[in-house]
């Protein structure tokens, strides 16, 4: 029976875990920068400028997720000299402190998707990308290679993992109802633009024809010669 848990241990520790890092590692460096968007004053009502913004904040969030790689790189030249190498000892629960790293990560996960949706127009969205992929980075080489700091690594993202999950699992109208509000807004905004649009080629169409009905109602009517005219230019009888 030692024999089993053991090897359910080690399949979570070296499976389970690694796996919730890299699925983390790759939300946080391919997914997390296409969510940034421009500020709400710089929009206008071009669509060719609002994808111009558009693609200038995901540029500075993309441009943060590469600061954070080398904020990782700095942390693993740091550790150069520290003899770090591939430890296979068990995690250890850290005691009293396991409680509070996992409550701390559950309620970062839970509030996770609501922080971005406050953020990803802000100047702050790059910094947080960058933070995040920075800690991403550096949790598996942790996890892996130091010991005295497993613990520390798996607790709070075990923590972020239930967090996101209660989110997911209890508040999932929450996340639909504000994209479908997105959606709509959008429709709204690409109806009302070709609604100008069209209101715009209409003007002078009707402008044209407006001045073409009064042309033919402004013609003068061909005047016939009056009655008296006629009998004056007769040759009078004698």
């Amino acid at each position: 029976m030692n024999d089993i848990g053991r090897f359910f241990a080690s399949v979570i520790e070296w499976g389970l875990i690694p796996l919730i890092l890299l699925v983390f590692w790759v939300y946080g460096f391919f997914v997390l920068p296409g969510k940034a968007e421009a500020k709400k004053g710089q929009k206008t009502d071009k669509k060719t400028d609002r994808k111009k913004d558009e693609q200038t904040a995901q540029k500075s969030a993309r441009a943060g997720r590469w600061a954070g790689l080398v904020l990782f790189v700095l942390f693993v030249l740091w550790r150069s000299g520290q003899g770090d190498s591939f430890q296979t000892t068990p995690v250890s629960t850290l005691g009293s402190w396991f409680i509070p790293l996992v409550l701390t990560g559950a309620v970062v996960g839970f509030f996770f998707s609501w922080a971005v949706a406050k953020l990803k127009d802000t100047w702050a969205f790059p910094l947080l990308v960058l933070v995040l992929v920075g800690l991403l980075s550096i949790a598996p080489y942790a996890y892996g290679l130091i010991l005295s700091q497993r613990g520390w690594m798996v607790l709070p993202v075990l923590g972020l993992t239930l967090g996101r999950g209660l989110r997911r699992a209890f508040w999932p109208t929450i996340a639909s109802k504000k994209s479908a509000s997105k959606e709509a807004e959008s429709k709204e905004a690409e109806s009302t633009e070709a609604g100008s649009k069209e209101a715009g080629s209409k003007e002078p169409e009707s402008k044209e024809a407006g001045s073409e009905k009064q042309g033919v109602q402004e013609e003068p009517a061909k005047e016939e010669p009056a009655s008296g005219d006629s009998a004056q230019e007769k040759p009078a009888t004698p």
